[in-house]
C-alpha cells in the first residue's frame, strides 16, 4: 500500500513538473523546428528530405495493425 501511494505521489509530482515547464518546452520545440525547416529549405535538398519523410511515414502507417 505504501509503495502504491509513493508511486502515485511520484507520478503526480512528475506531471506537475512537466506541466509547469510546458510553455518553455513548446517555445524551444518551435524554435528547433523553425531552424530545421529553414536549414532544409535553404540547403536545396527539400525534395529529397520530403521524400525520405514520406517513406518513413509510409513504413510507420503500414506497420500499424
Amino acid at each position: 500500500m505504501i509503495f502504491t501511494d509513493l508511486a502515485i505521489a511520484v507520478l503526480a509530482l512528475s506531471t506537475l513538473m512537466a506541466l509547469s515547464h510546458l510553455r518553455p518546452l513548446m517555445r524551444d520545440t518551435v524554435q528547433a523546428l523553425r531552424a530545421a525547416t529553414t536549414r532544409i529549405l535553404y540547403s536545396g535538398r527539400a525534395r529529397q528530405n520530403l521524400a525520405f519523410g514520406a517513406l518513413w511515414m509510409l513504413i510507420f502507417v503500414m506497420s500499424l495493425p
